[in-house]
């Protein structure tokens, strides 16, 4: 079929006008909504364990399909730049199908490669989404014993935006938990794979590899947390920072660590919380849960 043809115009033609449809009717319906939502529309619920990564993951979600309707019309978008150039250029059949076929190589080409790269970064955050949700189940069973759990409190500070995983405040004190799934890897003969050693210091993993992955950030969060709660209740208290690795064994020598932060994994954590000395009453437990459930309780319809 010529590239001027009329028909094929008119198949270019109805692509658009398509696309244009689905977007009017879609913007359509939205604006003759007549019912409402049951709750009010200033409702704010408490933000679940791995929020922020759940909205990243549903980010490269939109991404993806994007990127899929995107790769869908790179013939269309070849199909109409080669009838142009015919249109206004005599070029032969073969220099015509020449610059088709190489628009659609070079076009499934880069959106092969933008695909692998948002699944990738979507399965990372996934990963690292189901790795909270993991640590959240060992942690809101402590509810019971007089301990109050929050999830995924977002933080403005020095403008950088960041989010603490978890918070235990409890009679034995206030805990930040960070969690840090990682994968599994090729190990070395004769080590077990799922044993990760904490020497007070840093972490060495079975595949030869050492180094303080989210030993600092944990740190940092409860040095801001402590400063934070300072602020706000006028309290002095200790923040204890708590690593969670889940699926991982950890090895750690029982003497004095050299670091603040405890290796756990998730699976210790009650036995962890619940084995430190009574340090807060009731009173004070409710008010910083009452002042961090302020932050938590973002999230809209």
């Amino acid at each position: 079929m010529p590239f001027h043809d009329p028909g094929f115009l008119l198949i270019i033609g109805y692509c658009v006008f398509y696309f244009l449809l689905v977007y009017a009717g879609l913007k359509w319906a939205r604006s003759r909504r007549k019912s409402r939502l049951p709750f009010r529309e200033d409702t704010r619920l408490l933000r679940s364990a791995g929020e922020t990564l759940r909205i990243k993951v549903s980010e490269f979600e939109e991404a993806f399909f994007g990127e899929i309707l995107g790769a869908l019309a790179v013939p269309v978008i070849a199909l109409a730049g080669v009838a142009a150039l015919a249109a206004i250029h005599r070029f032969s059949a073969i220099v015509i199908l020449g610059i088709f076929f190489s628009s659609l190589i070079i076009g499934a080409g880069f959106s092969m490669w933008r695909v692998v790269r948002l699944w990738r970064n979507r399965a990372n955050y996934y990963l690292g989404y189901f790795g909270e949700r993991y640590v959240a189940e060992y942690l809101d069973k402590l509810q019971p014993h007089g301990w109050r759990i929050l999830h995924d409190v977002p933080v403005e500070a020095a403008m950088k935006k960041f989010n603490l995983d978890h918070v235990a405040i409890g009679p034995g004190g206030v805990f930040v938990v960070e969690t840090k799934t990682r994968r599994k890897q090729s190990v070395r003969p004769g080590v077990p794979d799922h044993k990760v050693m904490f020497d007070g210091q840093a972490l060495h993993w079975p595949w030869g590899k050492s180094d303080s992955y989210g030993l600092d950030q944990a740190e940092a969060n409860a040095r801001w947390l402590a400063e934070w709660l300072r602020r706000e209740t006028d309290m002095h208290l200790s923040v204890t920072p708590v690593l969670a690795l889940p699926d991982w064994w950890v090895d750690a020598p029982a003497r004095a660590t050299v670091r603040p932060v405890r290796v756990v994994n998730p699976k210790q954590l009650s036995r962890l919380l619940n084995h430190e000395p009574p340090s807060l009453d009731e009173d004070r437990i409710s008010l910083i849960a009452a002042k961090l459930e302020a932050l938590c309780r973002n999230v809209e319809y």
